[in-house]
């Protein structure tokens, strides 16, 4: 009786264990914040209820270079608004500008973590282009277009020169793609640009695949690593995404 009873308690603590690892593994990528509509909300979060409650649109864009992982920044420009107004209290995340009335918000938000790493309010041009401009009342905005299936690379690489990594995306949008690229942040920013013949769109469910060597390159197991993806729609419309993913080694390792 008292052996069953402690295999019993055994099994029931290994249940728990492996729910709150399930449970754990499923909040880290819960967290990830991939889709421009993602990090406005969350940027939407710390502003105002009088102003979020009217906002729909604004300037969104990632930088791979600001964090480990990569950092949304959205502009918001905004009539005059005061400090008071903003709410915001001091800390070491929020900046403001001379004087106590602002035109121009800017909210940085962890592209892993979802943490709000900047409040600023300033006077200025928005940093970005139309290009990044983003509308989520749009169905398209709102959704991720692009599935990574995979990314390969061996290590330590077989080449001199760097790892070679290949990267597989698929449309998972029902618009067919006419243009698109991809960033990896390993120890340096390395580009893919993924060839779309003009009269051959990338159709939906459709994955296309690039390889190339990146020179000085260096990555880890069980890492992770933000890959920048943007392109356009046939139909002339703008994407981007991120996303936080691990290099597996090539299947014949």
């Amino acid at each position: 009786m008292a052996v069953a009873s402690i295999l019993g308690i055994l099994l029931l603590l290994g249940a728990c264990k492996s729910n709150s690892e399930s449970q754990a593994s499923t909040l880290i990528s819960a967290k990830q914040v991939t889709t421009q509509c993602q990090a406005f909300k969350i940027a939407k979060s710390v502003l105002p209820v009088a102003l979020a409650s009217n906002l729909s649109s604004a300037l969104c864009d990632i930088d791979l270079a600001r964090s480990p992982h990569g950092t949304w920044f959205v502009e918001i420009p905004v009539d005059a608004i005061t400090r008071e107004e903003l709410g915001w209290q001091n800390s070491g995340k929020v900046e403001f500008g001379p004087g106590n009335v602002y035109n121009l918000l800017e909210i940085d938000v962890d592209a892993l973590t979802g943490e709000v790493t900047l409040e600023k309010a300033t006077n200025g041009q928005l940093l970005g282009g139309p290009d990044q401009w983003v509308n989520c009342d749009s169905g398209i905005q709102n959704q991720q277009v692009i599935e990574i299936i995979s990314v390969v690379g061996q290590s330590p690489p077989i080449s001199p020169g760097g790892p070679t990594i290949e990267i597989t995306l698929k449309n998972v949008s029902i618009e067919p793609i006419g243009s698109l690229n991809a960033t990896i942040k390993l120890n340096t920013l390395t580009p893919f640009n993924f060839v779309i013949p003009p009269p051959f769109p990338l159709l939906p469910n459709k994955s296309i695949s690039l390889k190339q060597t990146i020179i000085g390159g260096e990555f880890g197991d069980n890492l992770l690593y933000p890959i920048e993806i943007f392109g356009t729609f046939q139909n002339g419309q703008d994407f981007l995404y991120v996303e936080q993913v691990q290099i597996t080694p090539p299947s014949n390792e």
